[in-house]
């Protein structure tokens, strides 16, 4: 029987106030229950004549002592392992200890005896006999090499080997009227033991007490502390009502280690017993008559916090007290027993199963589905399991979209995404599902995607559109679907969705010039990447016009793209009704390849004037290939003044262009003409033509510079004339001289001093001395050497022998082999081999 109904009792409904149930946030719980022994177990059967005194649990079974001394060694089910109960007590088993390797078990009754068992070989290995009922015994951890345990009344005993026989020593003995001892946990090398006064420590390595805990003055109840030892350091004691977090740690005075509370707290509950859970505790309470509870709670210093709380539905609840329960923990499995007399419950740590578990129960699939792809798999949940459930759900409340976003996550094989894809269909939301569709990978049948395009087309035909153009042709039957699209065109011809559709589905089935008339009917843009898609050039050229009103930028640079398949000349021929595209576009090649509009340069200076006069002046600077007549003749008809003056340029009538621009008394473009030209004619000319144009005056005066003499202009002013400017020009022509005047005096001082440093370097190299060494220099004549070297305490050679030649080219001569050579024509000055003289 699952303990689930006892969990739906303890939770709490809304705060007062809360607008809706949502507001309300469950809390996971940190345990799930099982009742040990359900089912056909052999559990049932010992307690149908018996109950449970006591319990120990080990990670391989459990022990159970019961009233008429039995103990019997379960499986954490319930089952019998031994077959049959271990005998050597008479009456009550009190309680029960177990060794780390569960190879030994001690246990004590009330016939006054502690029996020691051997569980390999079902034997009693020792029995010791006291003269008073046994309350309680704890057996080493390391029976098997210890052989001790510790045992007691109103005096703690720790048997253990002798020289000869088993040694009994007292480790410390109860105050008068303080009772039995109830309760021994032996951890290491800690052994804590409580009676009905208090909790005291007692360390075997150092073999003294450590710390002595009475009982509070508030407990009435006498009933001994229940105890809990994690390791050699820690351990948690609680009496009826109170509870103590202790801690075993050096003394700061002293340096010896004691006992400290760390935490301690007050319980308004019995408490029946106690285990460490993390860093939390877990207490098993019970009213008189009531069901058992367990708390959860995070302590403090002196108070606690109270996490979670289970009401348990023990059988036989009603008539059992506090003292018939005992709470024991299994803490290397996570596991905790709680026992009454006629019953066991296990609490288990949840797991991540069991987590996944209670998402899905209480409808978070979204979180599970995240803590399995993030943690991974783990037994029957995996991610597509989990993913199936959350898109079930989400489909079930309506959220088409978020369901089909997650098949791409959950859905892999083929199958799975069929099924998915009729079961979206049944829902009525097939359009949610369709931009998610695979294409490959797994790819569907063509009956799944045929079915997705008639349901997308009856509700949303924008998407239809966008998913025949983002799906292969191969997914779906095309030429029935352009029937279906074809067919409701008919009767609405304007439709711009189903154009485009059927545009899209012809090109599909390669009908690529149906596909090019409704595009260019629509006026798309679409047209331009179909053409160069399907190399469909011969069919637009008949439409260009068309083109360039859906976008000229893409018309021009598809026709300069495709050169090979647009002719210049079959272009300006379908073009020549609109000399504006003609002109854009022969404008474009020229940018591009000069030389292939090179022909129909006098077209091209035609169209310049008429519809791009600001091209016109660089093409007549940058081609070649037009007729000048006509080039003239239009410029002149047309009033284009600059162009007009550069073709007369070009053609060598210079004067002509100079008398256009007098006439038109463009003085600056006269002045800048006679400079682009440098013709000193040019600008006597344009003095000559002062005479009468007193504004050219001062044009000239301001501009000229040195190329027409000043005086010349000022002797064509006529007495009476007036020249606008005239002072501001003869003083800017002064300011002018004078500059030139002082740029003139400057560079000729720079010049000199140039020539004084240039003579002083030539001086300082003629006067360098040079080197001359017997063996190496020779004369360039006779290839002997210059000097002859000589011994000491020789004379020295006669001195006309010595006579000798150097240049400062390199080159050196005996005199005589100079003189009498044919270099001796040469003048004495020069060398004669740098004269080509010597060879």
């Amino acid at each position: 029987e699952k303990l689930e109904e006892s969990r739906e009792a303890t939770e709490e409904p809304p705060e007062a106030g809360c607008d809706s149930e949502a507001e309300y946030e469950e809390l996971e719980p940190r345990l799930k229950y099982h009742r040990v022994g359900q089912g056909n177990t052999d559990l049932p059967r010992i307690l149908d004549k018996d109950f449970i005194t006591c319990l120990a649990v080990h990670s391989k079974f459990i022990c159970v002592g019961t009233n008429w001394g039995n103990i019997y060694i379960l499986d954490h089910m319930g089952n019998n392992i031994q077959g049959r109960s271990l005998s050597g007590h008479s009456t009550t088993v009190n309680q029960i200890s177990v060794d780390e390797k569960g190879e030994y078990l001690a246990s004590c009754s009330m016939d006054e005896r502690v029996i020691i068992h051997n569980l390999f070989n079902k034997k009693t290995y020792s029995t010791l006999k006291l003269d008073k009922p046994v309350y309680a015994v704890a057996i080493s951890p390391n029976f098997a090499a210890t052989q001790s345990y510790v045992t007691g009344d109103d005096r703690l005993i720790l048997v253990e080997p002798g020289f000869i026989k088993k040694q009994h020593r007292v480790l410390a003995e109860a105050r008068p009227n303080c009772g039995a001892i109830r309760c021994i946990v032996w951890a290491n090398s800690l052994v804590v033991w409580g009676t009905e006064e208090g909790v005291r420590a007692y360390c075997l390595v150092e073999r003294r007490s450590l710390t002595s805990l009475p009982r509070p003055a508030t407990e009435t109840d006498r009933t001994a502390a229940f105890i809990q030892a994690s390791d050699e350091a820690n351990f948690i004691a609680a009496f009826r009502r109170s509870v103590y977090i202790c801690r075993i740690a050096p003394d700061p005075n002293s340096g010896r280690r004691v006992g400290q509370i760390v935490a301690s707290f007050s319980f308004p509950m019995t408490v029946c017993g106690i285990c460490g859970f993390g860093k939390e505790l877990l207490l098993l309470s019970q009213k008189e008559k009531e069901k058992p509870q367990l708390h959860l709670v995070e302590p403090g210093i002196d108070t606690y916090v109270e996490l979670a709380i289970e009401e348990l539905k023990v059988r036989g609840f009603e008539r059992y007290s506090p003292a018939n329960f005992r709470f024991e923990q299994l803490r290397s499995e996570g596991m905790y027993f709680i026992v009454c007399p006629k019953d066991i419950i296990c609490a288990q740590q949840r797991d991540r199963s069991d987590h996944l578990q209670w998402l899905l129960s209480r409808g978070k699939f979204k979180q599970a589905l995240d803590d399995v792809q993030q943690g991974g798999s783990i037994g029957e949940f995996t991610a597509a399991s989990v993913g199936r459930k959350y898109i079930d759900h989400l489909l079930s409340v309506g959220q088409f979209g978020q369901a089909a976003e997650l098949c791409q996550t959950v859905l892999s094989g083929k199958e799975e995404w069929e099924a998915m894809a009729y079961q979206f269909h049944q829902a009525g939301c097939t359009s949610a599902l369709a931009r998610h569709l695979p294409k490959s990978k797994p790819q569907l049948d063509t009956s799944v995607y045929d079915l997705v395009l008639n349901e997308v087309f009856k509700t949303d035909r924008e998407q239809f559109l966008e998913l025949i153009n983002s799906w292969p042709s191969n997914l779906f039957s095309v030429r029935a679907v352009t029937r279906v699209v074809a067919e409701d065109l008919s009767r609405q011809p304007n439709d711009q969705i189903l154009n485009r559709c059927l545009a899209r589905l012809y090109e599909l089935s390669g009908e690529h010039e149906k596909t090019l008339s409704i595009l260019l009917k629509l006026r798309s843009c679409d047209a331009f990447a179909l053409v160069r898609r399907h190399r469909l050039h011969s069919h637009v050229v008949n439409k260009l016009p068309l083109l360039f009103n859906i976008n000229r930028e893409r018309t021009l640079q598809m026709l300069l793209d495709d050169q090979a398949g647009f002719s210049i000349s079959s272009i300006i021929s379908e073009l020549s009704s609109n000399s504006g595209l003609l002109c854009d576009y022969l404008d474009a090649v020229h940018l591009k390849d000069p030389a292939r509009v090179e022909k129909h340069a006098d077209k091209m200076v035609e169209l310049y004037a008429d519809h791009a006069r600001q091209k016109l002046l660089p093409f007549l600077r940058s081609s070649s290939g037009f007729k000048y007549e006509l080039a003239l003749a239009l410029c002149a008809d047309r009033q284009l003044t600059e162009e007009t003056v550069y073709i007369l340029a070009r053609m060598g009538r210079r004067r002509d262009a100079l008398n256009l621009l007098l006439d038109e008394q463009q003085f600056d473009r006269v002045v800048q003409f006679c400079r682009d030209e440098a013709d000193p004619e040019l600008w006597m000319a344009a003095a000559e033509a002062a005479s009468d144009r007193p504004r050219l005056i001062t044009t000239l005066l301001e501009n000229s510079g040195s190329e027409v003499d000043p005086a010349i202009l000022i002797h064509k002013i006529q007495p009476g004339m007036v020249v606008p400017g005239l002072r501001n020009s003869i003083v800017k022509l002064l300011s002018d001289y004078r500059v030139g005047t002082a740029l003139t005096q400057g560079c000729a001082t720079i010049q000199s001093q140039d020539c004084q440093n240039l003579i002083h370097k030539q001086i300082a190299f003629a006067r360098r001395p040079m080197s001359v060494s017997p063996s190496s220099n020779l004369c360039v004549r006779c290839r002997t050497p210059l000097l002859v070297a000589r011994r000491m305490g020789e004379a020295p050679p006669d001195a006309g022998e010595a006579h000798l030649l150097l240049f400062n080219c390199g080159h050196y001569f005996h005199a005589e082999c100079r003189q009498g050579s044919e270099a001796a024509a040469v003048a004495d000055t020069d060398c004669p081999a740098c004269a080509g003289m010597c060879y």
